[in-house]
C-alpha cells in the first residue's frame, strides 16, 4: 500500500484529528497553531476581524445576563446564540430583547 499524499475530514468533526494527523505525518495542510481559528466561533470571527475581512459581531457570553448585556450595548434587538464550537445548528437558539415595562 502507497504512502497517504493527504487526508481530509469527511466532517467539521474531523478537523482537529485531520489538522494533527497531517502535521505528524509530514503532509500538506493547516498548520495546528491555527486550529482554534478553525473550530472556535470566537477565534474564527477574531482571525476575520484582524484580516480586516467583514465578520459577525459577538462576544464570548456565560450566562442569559451577559448576553442580554451585549445586546443592549450592541442596540441589538435579537441575537443567535451557539456553544464556541459546535457544528451546524448543535446547540443553537436564537433570542429576542424585549424592553421591560415599568410598573405603575
Amino acid at each position: 500500500m502507497p504512502d497517504p499524499a493527504a487526508v481530509a475530514a469527511g466532517s467539521e468533526a474531523g478537523v482537529e484529528l485531520c489538522t494533527r494527523l497531517a502535521e505528524d505525518l509530514g503532509l500538506p495542510g493547516n498548520p495546528v497553531q491555527y486550529l482554534g481559528a478553525m473550530t472556535r466561533k470566537d477565534e474564527i470571527h477574531q482571525a476575520l476581524k484582524n484580516a480586516g475581512i467583514r465578520h459577525i459581531r459577538g462576544e464570548k457570553v456565560r450566562s442569559p445576563g451577559e448576553a442580554l448585556d451585549f445586546c443592549r450595548k450592541n442596540g441589538l434587538s435579537a441575537a443567535v446564540v451557539k456553544p464556541l464550537q459546535s457544528a451546524g445548528s448543535q446547540g443553537f437558539f436564537s433570542a429576542t430583547v424585549r424592553k421591560r415595562r415599568r410598573r405603575r
